[in-house]
Formats: C-alpha cells, structure tokens, sequence
C-alpha cells in the first residue's frame, strides 16, 4: 500500500509539473521606446489581455508589466502584440441582441492588439468574451477595422459585411482576385490566409505569428457505472461456511484524471477513485456439527467501498478521437461504513447464532477493460474487476470479489 501511494503522490506532483505556464525568450518596448530583452510567461491567452508576467531571468522575481505603460510585447515569433488607441465596433452578434442598425457601435479604446500577420499589409485581431474583430494597416495608412456587423431588417437577419469592400479597395494584386475577397469569411484562419497571400505579390514573404496552443495533456471525466457481481466466500470455521452471492448489480461513480504521455496522445496514465456500494442476501444450507444436520442459515453482505486504482491506457487511435482503447489497472480498496459478512442460523438445539466478519479496512484490485470513444466527450467500457481476498489478514476466512460492468464515461 506504502508504494502505490508513492505512486500515486508522484503522479500528482508530474501533473503540476506539466501544468506549469512556462516562460518564453521575448521583449516588451516601454512608452519612452526603450526594448527590454526579457522571459514572459506564455499563458495562451484567449483574450487580449492589458498586462503580462515576465522575469528579467530564469531565476529572477517575477514582475507585471500593464497596458498603461507598454508600447508592444513579443514572445519571439509565436505572439506580438501591439498596443492601439482605436475605435472598436461594440456590437454584439447575439441574435437577441442585434439592433436594426447596420451601421457599427464604435467606441474609442486602448487596447493591445494581436498581431496575426505582418508584412506590407498587417493583419491584427482583437477578441475578449464577446467578440472577435480584424484590423488592418498598410504602409502608408493608419490601422483601422474590418467591419463586419449582423443586424435587424424585416424580421430578417442581415449581415454588414463592408470588410470585404475594404479589402476590394486596398489589394491590388494579381496574385488576390475579387472572388478570393468575396469568398474570405471574417473567421481567423480564413482571413489570415487571404493577407498571407496577398503578401506574397511583393516579393516579400508575411510573418506568420501562430502561438502553438499548449498541447492539453489533463483530462478529468465523470464515470458512473454498473457492473453485475460474483462474491464467493469461505469461512473454515466450526460450522463450514462456503458460499457465493450473485445476480445483483453493484452501482458504482467515479472520476478518471488522465495524464497523456506521448505526443501521439493515444497512452495516458490514469488514476481513477470510485466509490462503490454492495448489498445482498441468500438463504443455504450450511454443514452442521450436531448429528450431521444441514442447517438452513441467512447470509447478508453488505460492503460499500472507495477503489484507488492506478493504471495505463491505450488509444488505437487518440483521447480526442472516435476509437477502441484498452487498459489495465492496478490499486487498493478501502472498506468504509462497517462493511461486513453476516450469517444467522438457529442450531439443533434451538439456539440462535449471529456471526459477523468484518472485512479488512483495505484490499488489492485489479481492473482489466475495453472500450470504445463515441466522441470528443463521451465514451463506454466494457470492465473486469477482481479483488482477490476481502479477507486477506484471516486464516481462516476467504472472500473474492468479481464483477463484471459497464462504465459510461464523460469528459470534462
């Protein structure tokens, strides 16, 4: 037990190490114009942010650095990006709130703009937690928005799509006709590949800023599940008690943390705590000690468990993909809620016994599944599960544990 919970410490220890943002080589130019070579923290914003985290060096102070006295950041030629003071259309896109205005809401703001592509014609784009927009700025123009807008007509829903014009207007290249224009959509890799191309009429080949999202290695699942049990038990005690529950299912909830371990994403170590309940009941006949009489007795188990098992999976094709996998765990099962075997009999003499045997507070298990990914999120298994002996500190007493299930799974 003392080595699988070292395991299971260096698991979670590996999982922070992973998760650690890292610091990248890149600099940031102050509003007096002077360039300071720093490390910033790449934290693969989803949003334009209006401050960052950087360190002078590896083992420097980490310090923040805000929009209000930065002119642009760079992390090498994964991510610029460039502080504006500039109009930004404020129109929502949600369809209960379009207005009947094609016309767009422009506000004055200063924030930092993303640098998509740079060359003779620079494409940024600006995106918080309601939209996105696209900008432009050419040699010898300032930047400005690519306008596009939904709005309200008759109970219809139009679309303002005045970037397209703009765009018309200002490439005069060969290499871009009007149906390539009228074809972009106002979508990131849509529009970026438009100004790639456009970039390439000069001669000089456009920047190509991609910050190569952090591949996610963590994955957290919901699994519920149901499995159908065979519990044997023997117990060499005077009288001879040898027996087995069956039939009864055995419901079971769990959550599965997942560490991806290749770059092929299809072997992860899983680690997957369960808690599981087990009630049942027969009637039999046990071996009496008295004139050789058969004694009908009454067997009631009643076992509610948390199951740690640690283990390894594989993907035939990848943890975000449609596909079988297979995997194999092993772990230990703690005993809660004073789970135990009992057994009630009256012998040939008329005198009532009652017997309980505790279980002992922990037990080895062993997980052996095949399953099948339905999608991104959801997946189903197929599972075997043994714990050799819930008994295992008697001598005298042997119970097995087997069940059979199906494991329904949700990926967060």
């Amino acid at each position: 037990m003392k080595k699988l919970l070292l395991v299971i410490s260096l698991f979670f220890i590996t999982i922070k190490s992973i998760a650690q943002i890292e610091f990248q080589q890149g600099y940031f130019v102050t509003e007096k114009g002077e360039k300071k070579e720093c490390l910033i923290k790449n934290e693969y914003w989803d949003f334009c942010p209006s401050e960052f985290t950087y360190k002078n060096s590896e083992e420097g102070q980490e310090l923040l650095r805000k929009i209000e006295n930065t002119k642009e950041f760079r992390i090498d030629n994964a991510l610029w990006y460039v502080k504006h003071t500039i109009d930004i259309d404020q129109s929502s896109n949600k369809t209960s709130e379009l207005t009947t205005s094609k016309h767009p809401d422009f506000k004055e703001e200063t924030v930092f703009l993303k640098v998509l592509v740079f060359g003779k014609i620079t494409l940024f784009e600006y995106k918080n937690q309601s939209f996105t927009r696209y900008f432009y700025k050419t040699d010898d123009s300032a930047t400005q928005q690519l306008v596009y807008k939904k709005y309200i007509q008759n109970s219809d829903i139009i679309t303002n799509q005045a970037y397209k014009q703009h765009l018309l207007n200002t490439f005069d290249c060969e290499n871009v006709t009007k149906n390539d224009i009228v074809k972009t959509k106002y979508r990131h890799n849509s529009i970026v590949k438009l100004f790639e191309t456009y970039n390439t009429c000069f001669n000089s080949s456009a920047t190509i800023f991609k910050n190569k999202e952090k591949s996610k290695l963590i994955y957290l699942s919901l699994r519920p599940g149901l499995s159908l049990v065979n519990q044997s038990y023997t117990i060499s005690e005077s009288p001879n008690e040898p027996g087995n529950f069956t039939g009864k299912p055995n419901y079971r909830f769990g959550v599965e943390l997942s560490l991806v371990l290749n770059r092929m994403k299809n072997i992860a170590l899983i680690l997957e705590p369960t808690i599981q309940q087990y009630t049942n009941s027969n009637s039999t006949l046990i071996e009496g000690i008295y004139f050789n009489y058969d004694i009908p007795a009454n067997y009631n188990v009643n076992y509610t468990s948390i199951e740690i098992p640690i283990g390894i999976r594989y993907y035939f094709k990848s943890i975000e993909q449609k596909g079988l996998f297979v995997n194999a765990q092993v772990g230990f099962d703690i005993s809660i809620s004073n789970s135990n075997l009992s057994v009630d009999y009256v012998d040939v003499i008329g005198t009532d016994i009652n017997k309980t045997h505790e279980f002992d507070s922990y037990s080895s298990l062993f997980t052996f599944g095949a399953g099948y990914k339905l999608n991104g999120k959801m997946s189903l298994e197929l599972r075997y599960s043994l714990k050799p002996d819930l008994f295992k500190s008697y001598a005298t007493k042997v119970s097995k544990f087997k069940s059979f299930g199906l494991m329904f799974g949700y990926q967060l």
